[in-house]
């Protein structure tokens, strides 16, 4: 599906279903250099079950058109632009990574409007090393072969992937390489926001889905945000990987469906 957001064309993936968004939306926001398919299991899944559901690719990233966004405020306001123009009024937040940073911004800039937050892989800070920023800021292959090294562990580095015949590591450096020309930005925007006093001041019911052996955002450090967060519920993907929202999709996704749930049984 396209949206325009400020006259520039905008691509939402939404399982296949034309979403009605007049009484709330679920928006799926990717992380660094990503796009709309890191979700493709979860959001065909959601949308089967009747949720309005909306995967975004952010500016600059994917379908949708430049430029990248600076900041995660930006990418915050962008996303609540795009469930306007969705039609929608309220929005449950499902984040990856970078994603979840956006989450969380989203939640403290439209309070009365979040109905939930789904924070995959997530931290206070999400500080990148000087290497890797060089790397992304001269588009040199050098940063996709980093944030997959770091992203894929286990046996997921070499396919045993639960949909035969899917190498999800080798995806993810293809996609890496094609949003190259806004990864710099990203991480940037990564490194300069702080969750800092925002965590306490999410109120919205918060579920935490972290992973065993993620080596980008250790759990240890998602589970020191989601003691900052007041309603909140921490799930840890056994054996799972930075990426394990699509290297181990079914077990990732099983806390988010029982969360989105909840939060959608109590929206009234």
């Amino acid at each position: 599906m396209e949206l325009f957001v400020d006259g520039r064309r905008v691509f939402v993936h939404t399982g296949g279903v034309v979403p009605d968004c007049s009484e709330g939306a679920v928006l799926l926001v990717h992380g660094a250099g990503n796009d709309h398919t890191i979700w493709r299991f979860l959001t065909r899944r959601l949308a089967a079950a009747g949720y309005p559901t909306l995967a975004v690719d952010l500016p600059a990233h994917g379908k949708s058109e430049g430029p990248a966004l600076g900041s995660i405020e930006e990418m915050a306001d962008w996303c609540l632009a795009v469930v306007d123009a969705a039609g929608g009024t309220e929005v449950a937040v499902v984040g990856h990574s970078m994603g979840s940073l956006i989450a969380m911004q989203v939640a403290v800039a439209a309070p009365t409007r979040t109905r939930g937050l789904a924070l995959y892989a997530t931290t206070e800070r999400m500080g990148v090393h000087p290497d890797l920023q060089d790397a992304a800021e001269r588009q040199e292959k050098l940063a996709a072969d980093l944030i997959v090294g770091w992203t894929h562990t286990g046996r997921s580095r070499f396919g045993h992937h639960a949909s035969p015949g899917l190498w999800m590591a080798g995806a993810n450096r293809r996609l890496l390489e094609r949003n190259a020309g806004s990864l710099a930005t990203d991480l940037l925007a990564c490194s300069a926001w702080d969750a800092g006093e925002v965590a306490e001041r999410i109120k919205t019911p918060t579920v935490v889905v972290l992973s065993e052996h993620d080596r980008m955002v250790p759990a240890k450090l998602g589970q020191r945000l989601a003691d900052s967060i007041a309603d909140s519920e921490v799930f840890v993907v056994a054996d799972g990987s930075h990426a394990s929202i699509y290297d181990h999709p079914e077990l990732a996704a099983e806390p988010v469906v029982r969360w989105l749930a909840q939060v959608w049984s109590g929206r009234d």
